[in-house]
């Protein structure tokens, strides 16, 4: 599957997304090794790859997760030439060190969020004359909760349940979790965590975000936690079946599962939870539609997700042509 405009020649392959320019080939979060440089967007696991070109927080993340840094790191916001194309990141809001990626007028959003956080800056549009999106939340179906009305939920829950019980947040390590450690930063809370998401605080402490927090100790990870006390959790460890959950029931401890898929389905089934909230670091349906928008593209590609949708909705309600992608 390939698009051309302009020159460029915007390809999925199976390495993955790729810009083929006039001296070779850029390819865009691989998915395995392949010819010429690469950029990978972020440090989620689905998106790593070694001897890549990435921010130096997400150099940081991968040395953590994997134990690997053969990477070469790029500034934000400044073109650097790469594979015959003059390239420059945009932060993408996703995660610390999250970069969207232009080159030749296409603009690569990888996974990314128009909303500000507490722990990362929103992803602002560019124009360009390619927009190659995420579709995460890619159906209209995905339409969230604002983040104020999610965040306001939240922090009447924690009201009512700290003062009583102990209370375990669990959602995806990186991102997700260190916004949380972030939310209960501003209730004065110093959570607990688990080593696993301490060592990825710890690199967001080291790029300039301030975050309290500590290691968890033995008895809070078998989950006994005091009244006003809280602890943010790999999503896993909420399981019907986790040892740490059934301990949290036994210590009358409370427990909420935080993701953007809460706003869509129902977790309870799944994990041991008293509550769920829609906070997610993607952009939501609506947001795709109105970052398309603004970036003023001639065409648009959707990958990942829900791209068939996303590209339908795009072409229909933005009338932009739109093709789906990977």
């Amino acid at each position: 599957m390939a698009a051309e405009l302009g020159g460029v020649r915007v390809a999925y392959e199976e390495h993955g997304l790729t810009l083929h320019g006039p001296t070779g080939p850029l390819r865009l979060d691989p998915t395995k090794a392949g010819p010429g440089p690469a950029i990978v967007s972020h440090a989620h696991l689905d998106h790593l790859s070694n001897k890549a070109h990435m921010t130096a927080p997400t150099r940081d993340f991968l040395a953590a997760r994997t134990g690997s840094v053969e990477a070469t790191t790029m500034p934000m916001g400044q073109t650097v030439p790469l594979a015959g194309f003059d390239v420059m990141l945009h932060p993408a809001g996703h995660c610390l060190g999250a970069a969207m990626v232009e080159a030749a007028g296409v603009l690569y959003t990888g996974d990314f969020n128009p909303a500000p956080a507490l722990t990362t800056p929103a992803a602002k549009p560019v124009c360009c004359d390619v927009l190659v999106m995420e579709s995460t939340y890619g159906d209209p179906r995905f339409r969230l909760p604002p983040r104020e009305l999610v965040l306001a939920s939240m922090n009447a829950w924690l009201d009512r349940t700290l003062p009583e019980a102990g209370v375990a947040l669990g959602s995806y390590q990186l991102g997700r979790a260190q916004e949380l450690v972030a939310i209960l930063n501003a209730r004065g809370v110093e959570p607990a965590v688990t080593p696993d998401i301490f060592a990825l605080c710890d690199i967001y402490v080291r790029h300039g975000v301030p975050l309290r927090f500590r290691a968890a100790s033995a008895d809070e990870m078998y989950g006994a936690l005091q009244p006003g006390q809280a602890m943010v959790v790999p999503r896993n460890f909420l399981g019907q079946t986790e040892a740490f959950a059934r301990h949290l029931d036994e210590a009358k401890a409370r427990a909420a599962y935080i993701s953007g898929w809460c706003g869509v389905y129902s977790y309870h089934d799944k994990y041991r939870i008293d509550a769920q909230f829609a906070l997610t670091d993607h952009a939501s349906f609506d947001q795709l539609l109105e970052f398309a928008r603004a970036c003023k593209p001639r065409r648009v590609i959707t990958c990942m997700g829900r791209p068939e949708a996303l590209a339908r909705e795009v072409t229909r309600q933005l009338g932009i042509p739109a093709q789906a992608m990977g």
